[in-house]
């Protein structure tokens, strides 16, 4: 399993992979061993703390700033 994070390290965030690391996480979502259909990607999401947004410094309501809310407590699923 370290080998294979070291490896994911080096490619890009966004990579599309030919079946799921995890069938049965996959199956319980739909997935199928089918021609066609299910497309499956590997994304990298951000990690540790503070896990708050880059504040935008253009004129907008605070409601609209997408920076609070937006936790580690929160899932990624």
């Amino acid at each position: 399993m370290k080998q294979r994070l070291i490896e994911w390290r080096r490619e890009p965030s966004i990579v599309r992979v030919e079946k799921p690391t995890r069938i049965n996480k996959a199956r319980q979502y739909g997935y199928k061993a089918k021609q066609g259909g299910i497309i499956v990607v590997r994304v990298r999401l951000r990690r540790g703390g503070p896990f708050n947004r880059r504040r935008p410094n253009s004129g907008r309501r605070p409601k609209r700033m997408g920076v609070y809310g937006i936790t580690t407590s929160k899932s990624f699923n």
